[in-house]
């Protein structure tokens, strides 16, 4: 993760923002396992940009999502829990070790972000199987494709509009849209118009006109405070008194 001062206080930012190659993922994984394994952390990086550590029986903490955490001062949000382990400690510990890697001078010397600490967060044991709500998952976010792969569903990313999405009446399809996630976690207002802007005109504009191809469709739009459900069906092609509003206005 990055981390820097922003006014008076320390905060957590997007790790988007470091855009980490494999060789300096690779670099700090090495370093994070030689300094923690002797206590039974276990660090891995299957993609330079997510993490994963394995944790000793008994030693789980208990942490804060960090999307929760982005944007804000980390100390009142760390990890806690555990016997053995000092979750807090470690915290500050990885600081320091990742701080002062070759990497970050390489960083620092080319403008980029600093690689300086390690979130610990989405504890948790591997899901059992159980039966698929879905035919089909289309998306990108990680997680999303991970619970995809543990219950035996297909997974892929999603096609650039609506348009390119195969029509199917008989399977249930779940498409996930995040381009909205990035710019909140980067407090990017802007950014944030723009691609509700760009979901507008590539999916959401064109529902309607798609219901026939789908049968029904189903927007679930979530956010920190109420999760919003839309349900469209043949029906609502008729309702031709109702204003039409864009997305942004429900999100």
């Amino acid at each position: 993760m990055h981390q820097r001062i922003d006014r008076d206080a320390l905060v957590l930012h997007d790790p988007a923002v470091l855009a980490l190659t494999r060789e300096e993922a690779d670099e700090a994984i090495a370093a994070l396992n030689g300094f923690f394994g002797e206590d039974g952390l276990a660090f891995v990086a299957p993609h330079p940009h997510r993490w994963y550590v394995r944790v000793p029986e008994g030693e789980r903490p208990v942490t804060v999502p960090f999307d929760d955490a982005v944007g804000a001062n980390p100390f009142g949000r760390l990890p806690s829990g555990g016997t053995r382990l000092r979750w807090r400690s470690m915290f500050s510990e990885a600081q320091m070790l990742l701080a002062g890697l070759p990497l970050n001078a390489a960083r620092e010397a080319r403008g980029a972000p600093a690689l300086n600490g390690v979130w610990f967060w989405g504890e948790g044991d591997a899901p059992m199987p159980r039966a698929a709500p879905f035919s089909r998952v289309l998306a990108t976010d990680p997680v999303v494709r991970g619970l995809a792969l543990a219950a035996g569903t297909p997974g892929n990313e999603p096609p650039a509009t609506l348009a390119a999405l195969p029509p199917s009446r008989e399977t249930d399809t779940l498409v996930v849209l995040d381009a909205l996630t990035p710019c909140l976690r980067r407090a990017d207002p802007d950014g944030w118009i723009e691609a509700a802007r760009q979901l507008e005109g590539d999916w959401f504009s064109r529902l309607l006109a798609a219901i026939p191809a789908f049968g029904r469709i189903r927007i679930v739009l979530p956010a920190e405070r109420e999760t919003r459900v839309f349900d469209l069906d043949g029906a609502a092609r008729w309702r031709w008194f109702a204003r039409t509003r864009a997305l942004a206005t429900h999100a």
